[in-house]
C-alpha cells in the first residue's frame, strides 16, 4: 500500500477534529507509492477496503493480505470532514 497506519480512537480524533473516530490512520505515504498514485494522503482515515470495514490499522493489514498483487482495490476514507473513494493498485512491498 505504501503507507504507514495509525489506528484511530477518540482522542486522536478529537484533537485533529476528524470526521471519525474508528478506521486507520495514514500518518506516511511513500512518494510513488501505491497510495501516494491513488491521492491518499498522511492524515487520511481509511474506513473501507472493497465493501469491507476498517476499524483499526490491524483490520486494514488483514484487509490487504485478502488481495494478490497487481489487484485493483477500493478504498473509502477521510479527509477532513470529506469522505472520499479511490483505486488503488497493489504492488509487491519492499
Amino acid at each position: 500500500m505504501g503507507a504507514s497506519l495509525y489506528s484511530m480512537d477518540a482522542s486522536l480524533a478529537a484533537r485533529y477534529h476528524l470526521a471519525v473516530d474508528q478506521g486507520a490512520l495514514v500518518t506516511q505515504v511513500v512518494n510513488g507509492g501505491p497510495s501516494d498514485n491513488a491521492g491518499i494522503k498522511a492524515g487520511d482515515v481509511i474506513t473501507d477496503i472493497n465493501g469491507a470495514p476498517i476499524t483499526d490499522a490491524p483490520s486494514c493489514q488483514r484487509a490487504l493480505q485478502e488481495y494478490d498483487v497487481g489487484i485493483t482495490i477500493q478504498v473509502t476514507f477521510y479527509r477532513s470532514s470529506s469522505q472520499k473513494t479511490v483505486n488503488l493498485i497493489l504492488c509487491q512491498s519492499s
